[in-house]
Order: structure tokens, then C-alpha cells, then sequence
């Protein structure tokens, strides 16, 4: 009897062991899905990372804008009692002058220089963009203005720095603002196409159309007299009677623009 006890005994502490040894690997794998909550975690973070990109991609790719993203300049009838309350300020402290433009016009550099055969000392740009094209394949155009400062070191009058500007005297020009300029672009005249000349204060203000290769040059000049700097500020438009927003949209902005201009000194 004894010898069969003992017997039991160790088959069931065999039998015993062996169980714990074929439960062994079981108790291993069920502890993998606590190993799968890191490779979980990055998943979920992984979208919050890349839904950040929309936010900067804008500053980027301003001037080709995505037709179905576009947000065009106000969507305003010609008119030139445009409402500009809500328009940012464009302030140089440096050279000494503001303007303001409207909300949705991106101000950058490197962009454009003003159409003009010197050299800036400073040039800044104010951009934006506008649906042209059909219905079917829409394209965006990017329409920039430019503010500069050039240097008067010779104390020119303004007429006489346009005169060397243009190389013609622009009194012979037929009068006009951006609106007849606008349209003399529309009739397919080329060159120098309108010109406005008045003093406001002690400011020297000409304003220059000209017109090449279906864009339309518009230019503010603004000269203090004794001041070392002259000014401009110009819009290059590609005109383009189906865009929207239309020219003479752009046409009334940009007037408004020239009108807001600031010498701070």
C-alpha cells in the first residue's frame, strides 16, 4: 500500500508540473495586448499631428490658391464707395509713411518691384488672389501690389523724376485715374495711358497709368518737398474681363488704397 501511496504521489505531482508548463506560454501571449498600446497610442496621435498642417499651409501657397479653399477679395460691386473700416494699416516707421489695405490681402515681400527703371531702396508687397478661368477649369491669379521707397538724392521735383521715370513729359497725357486707365486697357492701347497730378498739403501726389502686354500698371507717387525719398505705390493688374473679383473691383480697392496713403513726418 505504502508503495502504491507513493506512487500516486509523484504521478500526481508529474501530472502537476506538466500542466504548469503547457500553461506557460498561454499566461505569455495574454499579456501582448498590453504590448500593443504603444503602437495604439502613435496611431492616435498620428492625426492630431497632421491636422495641424491646413492651419500653415495657406502662408505657403498664397499665390495658387485651391479653387475649392478660395476666399476671394470682397466680392463687391464697382463702386468707389467701398466700405473700409474693417482694412488693415500698412505702417513703415522707417521710411516714415502708412496705407491701408483690405483684410484678405496677404502683405509679403519679394513679389513684384513697381514697373519703374530704378532700383528701390525698400519695396514691400501686398498680394492677392482671385478665381479666373471657366467654371469647368478654374486657375487663381495672383494680383500684387507694390509699396516702395526710392532715394531723391538730387532734390528732383516729381514731374522731373517722372520725366526721367517715363522719358516723356506727362502733361501731354491724356487725363485720367486708375477707372480711365482700366479702360483704355480694355480698348487695346498700349504705353502711357492716363495721368493725374494734385498736392495735397505740402505732398506732391502723381498718379500713372500704363498699359503692356494685357497688364495694366497703375502707380501713386507721392514726393515731400526737401525729402530724400520719393514713393510709390503701384498695382499690377493682368486684366481679365471674367475674373472675379473684377478688374474694376481691383480698380476701386487700389484707388482707395492710394487714397489712404500717410507721410508720418
Amino acid at each position: 500500500m505504502k508503495r502504491l501511496f507513493v506512487a500516486a504521489i509523484i504521478t500526481v505531482a508529474f501530472i502537476s508540473a506538466g500542466l504548469i508548463w503547457l500553461l506557460a506560454p498561454r499566461f505569455g501571449t495574454s499579456q501582448q495586448p498590453t504590448a500593443v498600446v504603444s503602437p495604439t497610442s502613435s496611431a492616435v496621435s498620428s492625426p492630431q499631428r497632421t491636422s495641424v498642417q491646413p492651419t500653415t499651409a495657406p502662408s505657403a501657397s498664397f499665390s495658387q490658391a485651391s479653387p475649392a479653399t478660395f476666399t476671394p477679395t470682397e466680392n463687391l460691386a464697382a463702386s468707389s464707395t467701398i466700405d473700409t473700416s474693417n482694412w488693415k494699416t500698412y505702417r513703415n516707421e522707417k521710411y516714415g509713411f502708412q496705407l491701408r489695405y483690405p483684410t484678405n490681402w496677404l502683405l509679403t515681400a519679394n513679389v513684384a518691384e513697381p514697373d519703374i527703371p530704378y532700383s528701390p531702396l525698400h519695396v514691400d508687397n501686398i498680394v492677392s488672389v482671385r478665381k479666373v478661368g471657366s467654371a469647368s477649369y478654374p486657375e487663381s491669379q495672383t494680383v500684387p501690389a507694390s509699396a516702395a521707397v526710392y532715394l531723391n538724392s538730387s532734390n528732383l521735383s516729381l514731374s522731373e523724376w517722372l520725366s526721367g521715370v517715363y522719358g516723356k513729359e506727362l502733361s501731354k497725357v491724356k487725363p485720367g485715374r486708375i477707372q480711365q486707365a482700366l479702360a483704355s486697357a480694355y480698348a487695346g492701347t498700349e504705353g502711357t495711358v492716363s495721368f493725374n497730378e494734385l498736392r495735397s498739403g505740402d505732398v506732391d501726389v502723381a498718379e500713372v497709368g500704363r498699359v503692356s502686354g494685357g497688364v495694366l500698371f497703375y502707380s501713386g507717387f507721392f514726393a515731400k518737398n526737401k525729402s530724400p525719398y520719393l514713393y510709390v505705390v503701384e498695382l499690377r493688374l493682368t486684366f481679365n474681363k471674367s475674373a472675379e473679383p473684377a478688374d474694376a473691383v481691383y480698380a476701386d480697392m487700389f484707388g482707395q488704397m492710394l487714397s489712404s496713403f500717410l507721410m508720418l513726418n
